[in-house]
């Protein structure tokens, strides 16, 4: 049967019948506040290792306005309105986003653009609105875009009360695909616009950023990364040898029970070595290129500052186990931390062996073509 008219209301969603003449059941609201994580980040950039030169970069393109706003305006010089990082996934991105609205008024900020710094504005936090791309794809149409209108609205109001906002879309290949890609049955088409348009209307707003994340940047709408909107682009990669010992000293600390000898410097090297090292050892798979050749692919070639964690992680959790079967402590060393490579190694391989080659390259940010099949060590 039918809905009355007393029943709904302007802006409730519905369903219609195939005529589109009768309106058959309400649909329960679906705020954006249950798709958007608002907070005040504790992450600072002395939290992340291994990416000094792109947080640098960071800074330069997004804290710096906030702080030298007089300054900016005395050089005719307009600060970014949105930053994409790009990359391969577990790299830091998120936790770089999260830096960014903690430190936005690190020492102060220019916020009326006299040129001065008072004790009120020293106070100004950043707000933090971030919402990952898939959970904004809805299956109703028209959906998606109100909820975009939403969030932009939210930054809007935030803004307006004198805070700093920053939104960050995670995952945003997913969201905003070229037009006319075929992906995702064409929705593309009206979610882009729209993201564009609000884009565009927080352009006039001193104090609103747009940080955008993505392992698959070939993917985003070109539209989106022009100049004027997303036109920060920097790449988070995977971290070297030397910025793998500085990610995994944030985890391996000399506070910790160790070896006796040894601190966490030189843990963190054996780790580091081991992890890195380009021997039969760590060789994970053979992988087939779009020209038919067969290259080996290490542990090294995917490792991710994330994945650092879960073998430091690993290592904690053999000592714990050990600790309780011995009834006292003990201490984190190489054996352990090999033991931690090893099963990550292990886990890795498994998976890759698994998976199908071209969506695994995808996901783990390799260009296309570079991975086209994937076998086993020795076939």
């Amino acid at each position: 049967s039918a809905l009355s008219l007393t029943a709904i209301s302007q802006g409730d969603r519905i369903i219609v019948d195939p005529s589109v003449r009768l309106a058959i059941e309400l649909l329960p609201n679906e705020s954006d506040r249950d798709l958007v994580l608002e907070e005040t980040p504790d992450v600072t950039f002395a939290d992340i290792g291994g990416l000094d030169s792109e947080i640098g970069r960071i800074r330069d393109a997004v804290q710096l306005p906030f702080q030298h706003r007089a300054l900016f305006e005395r050089y005719d010089l307009k600060p970014p309105k949105g930053v994409l990082l790009y990359g391969p996934p577990g790299n830091g991105k998120t936790m770089i986003a999260k830096a960014v609205a903690n430190a936005l008024c690190e020492g102060g900020c220019d916020m009326d653009g006299d040129g001065s710094i008072n004790g009120r504005e020293q106070q100004v936090k950043g707000v933090f609105l971030s919402v990952k791309g898939p959970e904004l794809l809805n299956k109703y149409v028209g959906e998606s875009e109100r909820l975009i209108r939403l969030i932009f609205q939210r930054a809007r109001e935030r803004a307006a009360e004198g805070k700093l906002v920053v939104v960050f879309i995670d995952e945003m290949d997913s969201l905003l695909r070229t037009r006319g890609s075929g992906v995702s049955s064409d929705v593309e088409t009206t979610i882009v616009p729209q993201f564009l348009s609000e884009l565009d209307g927080v352009e006039s707003l001193d104090n609103v950023m747009v940080i955008g994340a993505s392992n698959r940047v070939d993917m985003i709408d070109p539209a989106v990364l022009r100049p004027g909107r997303l036109d920060v682009k920097i790449r988070i990669d995977r971290p070297s040898g030397e910025a793998a010992a500085s990610i995994v000293r944030h985890y391996l600390t000399d506070d910790l029970p160790l070896e006796q000898g040894l601190d966490a410097d030189a843990l963190s090297r054996v780790l580091v070595r081991d992890i890195y090292t380009r021997s039969e050892r760590r060789h994970l798979a053979d992988v087939r290129d779009e020209r038919g050749t067969w290259n080996a692919l290490f542990l090294a070639d995917v490792v991710s500052g994330a994945s650092l964690k879960n073998i430091v992680d690993r290592a904690k959790t053999h000592a714990v186990k050990a600790s309780i079967a011995s009834g006292k402590d003990v201490a984190l060393d190489a054996t352990l931390l090999g033991r931690a490579v090893e099963d990550e190694f292990a886990e890795t391989r498994d998976s890759l062996l698994d998976a199908d080659p071209v969506q695994w390259a995808r996901v783990n940010g390799f260009d296309a073509g570079l991975v086209t099949a994937i076998r086993a060590v020795g076939r």
